[in-house]
């Protein structure tokens, strides 16, 4: 794991890598002294987590989280670990999107183990997150390719763009991401394709030979990671992306191979120029009745489907009755060789008439065949000796008759013929049939496979053939050809005689079938009746993980069926009955794996036999969502929080048993019984107030379409609820059905809020205090009036390694306690050397807490850091819980950071009085010493080198004196009334004489005001002359004031150099100095904060007189 450390102090740096690198050995530290290098490391290394410190200069943790989480939209771990452990920056740094807030507590060996252990932690998590994301886009990447592969009417084309189009989402970078995918030497491409040295590529396979690759390309460059800038995960996608485009190229080949053989296939079938009915073996009603038989009887469809066929008077005499109609479905065969039909106008069609009972999908019919035979029969009247050639006539389905001769040209056709053709007979008697009706791309073929074979005697007559012919329109139609020779009275074969069906809307209706077969998301077997699989469809190939040529090869029970459940003989019942079988079984894919299903079973036609038709869905995580909403039902109802739903009527549709109870003990129903709250309207039960604040948050449900959490005190005294509503949505419209309520009873937490705001509320007390003794005392009387701790103590280390008791609660008596004790003694002892806080049970059974009175059971013991020790103790036992122990923490760091406080300023004071007394006299020496030096025989460069450290040992009294006035100020003074013309004019008294040394001149006028004020404020005006004397280089100075209603306002201006408009901005900040008069950067800064101290402020502007013009603003107050 690399991680970045920031800290401005290098030495930290040092010491936490070493620790942190030993403690976990996968850890990889970076350091960087300043957020601004972090910055810079970021941009061009990869990094797993960032630690940083919160104080840093120029650029804090803060703003370089909030510089990480907005500038640069990263969700990379981020955890502050600092020194400064205030709440507030906590709270911050969570807000802003830190993932931890650690504090450096401890001893270095336990802290920076608690760090890295959490860096751990956060990486493994964000690394768990960020591999789920990549996941869910890599399969919204496959899943779309597959929608577009399966989407009817996408050509291979469309579905290679969309491919490439759906690829750069699904990379960790897509905005700099681009592809290019050729296959067959033709190139799809996104809008922002560019080359790139960073690319990663994979082949297109199908049938195991290369058609083309895939290319992913960055535009930009990016940290190295697995494969160049990219990541492993990456190289499996983009490979699962070419495996499957090659699968789908091979599956769309495959369906046109396929098309194209059946269209053959049918072709000849469906253009037969018979007549033709189709009849319910049950009822005689006419189902169907082709073109032929229409213009054959000069009836329209129309007038013939929806019939019994005994209702066509054409019929009467095949079908007088039903007896009949039963003999034929009994023998199985009617056939009239010479039967007289009449069509609607009353003319005479002699036809051969021949019915056919037939079974397909479960149901039963007769198919009739009639043949207008009144050609042949004139054939027979006149040509005795051509009875060979009209036998051939009568034996081949009268649909579209042409013969044609050995030179391929058209000798005979009949009328259906010309009708499907378009052309008058005419038109077509002596064309070649091949190059004037047919498609070229197929002529070759239907000559080679078909027509000479049969010319030359070598195909046996009658065999069935698939072709498309051409219309006068272009129109393409699929015929079923079926062909016989002609021969002469020598039996020499001069010609064809082919009879054809137009089979072209029956053509593409199984075309519908087959698209639905191969593109069917549900797995989908045919089998025969003993289970062996004879075809399966891709989903199948995808739900089993076996490929197509393994499942024709397996036993759908044998094979796929996990184990046998209460349905075994369901294939028995689909065989046995007929009928469609339905049921849920477990099955098994390849790799072993287990998967729940739902199963249809029915039987088809396939192929000319009986076959079982199996869809089966997988039901898997169906039934796991049923498992889920079992147990979230069982939870709802044992759940301890009140939980309701109510309709947008805003009456209840449910309530559990807790909603029910809180009902029952309000008064607000007699009995426990659910009736008593289902089905009725909320109003009915509830108060009006509580009613009307239902309604209200139930219609922001409906208008928003988000949940409204609210919080609710109970009518019972103190106690709290928290309510959440939250919309329920019907799953197939999406419309809002009503609000279901969770109702939590947040009483304790409400409490303990409290009790952590009353904490905070002592800390702002103690801000006040500077006293040890007075911070313990309220410490602990915050403990036992906030936190109900009525036996408790704080005890302080004082230097002789003694703990001496400092306050106690007040029913703590004097023999109680020891006043002092060494450090090392019992549990108070063991919680200061550990700096960990106890939770003890009872006393009595833990050995550091000897020696321990018999009534005292059990305790809370807090350590305040390395100052002292908080106690609380109780005489019974398991008294105290964690919620006890993290407030009584949260008390002992507010005392802490008290103690702090006062030990700083005894520090400071110090350190202060050092500096006012010690450093400054030193100062003062140096000074008189290079003033007598300035006395004796000095070469110019040994004067100019004294001068220099004149001014600097200036400065530094100058830097010593500002730096005690702003501990003044800092030590917020007693403010009062203040008179400003007095004071001005003592400062212009103590500043004239070096005025006038210097030839500046100082004029003063103005009315006299009083304001809010005290003693700093003459150090306000004498900074403000002095930065005039000293550095403006002016030869006036000019003093003003005026009054408005609520101001004083001072003004004091020169005739210097003045001030530049870039640095009015900066004047103020505490240590800006310019030039050579610089001086130590601090009497400005003090005059705004004097000002500001005093409730007023400060400004600067150019003046008149062509210097500056300071314009201070004073609180005025009225007399």
């Amino acid at each position: 794991m690399k991680v970045l450390l920031v800290d401005d102090e290098t030495s930290i740096l040092e010491q936490a890598k070493v620790f942190l690198e030993r403690e976990e050995g996968e850890l990889d530290i970076d350091t960087a002294p300043s957020a601004e290098e972090a910055l810079k490391l970021l941009e061009n290394n990869a990094y797993d987590g960032i630690v940083s410190d919160y104080q840093m200069p120029q650029m804090d943790g803060l703003e370089f989280l909030e510089v990480i989480r907005e500038d640069r939209n990263s969700d990379i771990p981020f955890i502050i670990f600092t020194g400064k452990g205030r709440e507030e920056v906590a709270i911050e740094a969570l807000n802003l999107g830190a993932d931890r807030y650690l504090q450096k507590r401890g001893n270095p060996k336990s802290q920076y183990g608690v760090l890295a252990d959490a860096i751990v932690q956060e990486v493994e998590r964000s690394k768990a997150e960020r591999g789920l994301e990549e996941r869910v886009k890599e399969l919204n990447c496959l899943y779309g390719i597959s929608r577009l592969a399966e989407e009817y009417g996408n050509s291979l084309e469309d579905i290679l763009q969309g491919s490439v189009e759906l690829i750069p989402p699904s990379w960790q970078y897509p905005e700099i991401t681009c592809a290019r995918l050729v296959v067959d030497d033709e190139e799809f491409r996104t809008d922002n394709y560019s080359e790139s040295e960073w690319k990663m590529e994979s082949d297109i396979l199908v049938g195991g030979e290369k058609r083309g690759f895939l290319e992913v390309i960055y535009l930009e460059k990016r940290p190295e990671l697995d494969e160049g800038p990219f990541l492993k995960e990456e190289r499996d996608l983009i490979e699962d992306i070419t495996r499957r485009l090659g699968s789908v190229i091979e599956r769309l080949e495959f369906e046109e191979e396929l098309v194209e053989s059946e269209e053959r296939y049918r072709g000849l079938f469906e253009s037969a120029q018979d007549g033709i009915l189709i009849l319910d073996a049950e009822t005689g009603e006419i189902k169907d009745a082709n073109p032929y038989i229409q213009d054959l009887l000069g009836y329209s469809k129309e007038e013939l489907v929806g019939k019994e066929l005994w209702e066509i008077g054409t019929f009467r005499d095949i079908a007088e009755n039903k007896e009949r109609f039963e003999k034929l479905l009994k023998e199985g065969h009617v056939r009239y060789e010479d039967l007289p039909l009449e069509t609607k106008e009353g003319e005479e069609v002699p036809a051969e008439f021949v019915s056919n009972p037939y079974e397909t999908g479960g149901e039963k019919g007769v198919q009739c065949n009639i043949r207008d035979i009144t050609e042949r029969k004139r054939a027979e009247e006149k040509l005795e000796k051509a009875r060979d050639r009209a036998q051939k006539y009568l034996d081949i389905a009268d649909v579209i008759i042409v013969a044609i001769d050995r030179n391929q040209e058209v000798i005979e056709i009949n009328e259906r013929g010309c009708e499907v053709l378009g052309y008058d007979r005419d038109e077509i008697i002596g064309k070649n049939w091949y190059e004037n009706f047919m498609p070229e791309r197929v002529r070759k073929d239907v000559l080679k496979d078909a027509t000479k074979p049969l010319m030359n005697g070598r195909v046996e007559e009658g065999k069935r053939y698939e072709n498309p012919i051409v219309t006068r329109d272009g129109e393409e139609r699929i015929i079923s050809w079926k062909n016989s020779v002609i021969r002469d009275d020598d039996g020499e074969t001069i010609g064809i005689l082919s009879s054809g069906r137009d089979i072209t809307e029956r053509k593409k209706a199984e075309e519908r079938f087959r698209s639905f077969f191969m593109n069917a998301g549900d797995a989908i077997f045919i089998t025969d009746f003993n289970g062996d699989i004879m075809e399966a469809n891709p989903a199948a190939a995808d739900q089993t993980g076996y490929s197509h040529d393994e499942l024709v090869e397996m036993n759908i029970v044998d094979d796929l069926r996990a184990s046998v459940g209460k349905r075994e003989n369901e294939r028995g019942e689909v065989i046995e009955k007929d009928e469609i079988v339905r049921f849920e079984e477990t099955k098994k894919r390849k790799d072993g794996s287990e998967y729940e299903t739902e199963v249809m079973l029915t039987l088809l036609d396939y192929k000319g036999e009986e076959a079982v038709l199996s869809i089966n869905r997988d039901i898997t995580e169906r039934k796991k969502a049923e498992e889920n909403l079992k147990r979230y039902k069982k939870a709802v109802q044992s759940s301890g929080d009140s939980i309701y739903m109510i309709d947008r009527d805003h009456r209840y549709v449910f309530a559990n048993g807790e909603h029910i109870s809180r009902l029952l003990d309000d008064g607000k129903i007699p009995s426990r019984n659910k009736d008593e709250v289902v089905g009725r309207k909320y109003a009915e039960i509830h108060s009006d107030e509580e009613t009307d604040a239902l309604k209200d948050n139930v219609g922001r449900v409906l208008e928003k379409g988000k949940p409204v959490t609210k919080e609710y005190e109970f009518n019972t005294v103190d106690r709290w609820s928290s309510r959440t509503y939250s919309p329920v949505k019907d799953r197939e419209s999406g419309e809002i059905e009503g609000v279901i309520v969770v109702s939590e009873d947040i009483t304790e937490r409400k409490k303990a809020e409290e009790k952590v705001r009353e904490l905070h509320e002592t800390a702002y007390k103690l801000e006040g205090v500077g006293s040890k003794d007075e911070i313990c005392q309220i410490a602990v009387d915050a403990a036992e009036e906030i936190l109900e701790f009525s036996f408790c103590s704080i005890d302080l280390l004082e230097e002789g390694g003694k703990l001496v008791v400092k306050a106690v609660s007040t029913e703590v008596g004097s023999g109680d306690y020891w006043e002092k004790y060494p450090e090392e003694a019992g549990i108070a002892g063991e919680t200061l050397l550990n700096n960990e806080s106890y939770l003890v049970d009872d006393l009595h059974t833990k050995e550091d807490a000897e020696p321990v009175k018999e009534e005292y059971r059990s305790a809370i013991s807090v350590p305040i850091k390395d100052k002292g020790v908080f106690q609380a103790i109780s005489t019974e036992t398991r008294h105290f819980d964690e919620r006890d122990l993290e407030l009584a923490e949260l008390l002992m760091d507010h005392v802490s950071e008290a103690l702090e406080r006062v030990q700083t300023a005894e520090r400071e004071e110090f350190l202060h009085s050092i500096l006012r007394h010690d450093v400054r006299n030193k100062a003062q020496i140096i000074r008189g010493y290079l003033e007598l030096l300035k006395e004796s025989d000095l070469s110019e460069k040994q004067e100019e080198l004294v001068e220099k450290a004149r001014r600097g040992s200036e400065n530094g009294i100058d830097i010593i004196e500002k730096v005690r006035t702003l501990r003044e100020v800092e030590e917020k003074e007693k403010i009062g009334e203040v008179s400003v013309g007095p004071v001005i004019k003592n400062v212009i008294g103590e500043w004239e004489s070096q005025a006038s040394e210097k030839g500046i001149s100082i004029e003063h006028e103005g009315v006299e005001c009083k304001v809010r004020g005290g003693p700093l404020l003459e150090e306000l005006f004498s900074n403000l002359i002095e930065n005039s004397i000293v550095h403006s280089g002016c030869e006036e100075i000019r003093i003003s004031s005026e009054e408005t209603e609520d101001e004083c306002i001072v003004t004091v201006e020169d005739g210097g150099c003045g001030i530049s408009e870039e640095d009015k901005d900066k004047v103020f900040d505490r240590g800006f100095k310019k030039g050579e008069t610089g001086g130590s950067g601090l009497g400005l800064y003090l005059v705004k904060r004097i000002a500001k101290g005093y409730g007023g402020s400060i400004e600067v502007r150019d003046s008149e007189l062509g210097g500056a013009k300071f314009v201070v603003h004073l609180e005025r107050v009225h007399v």
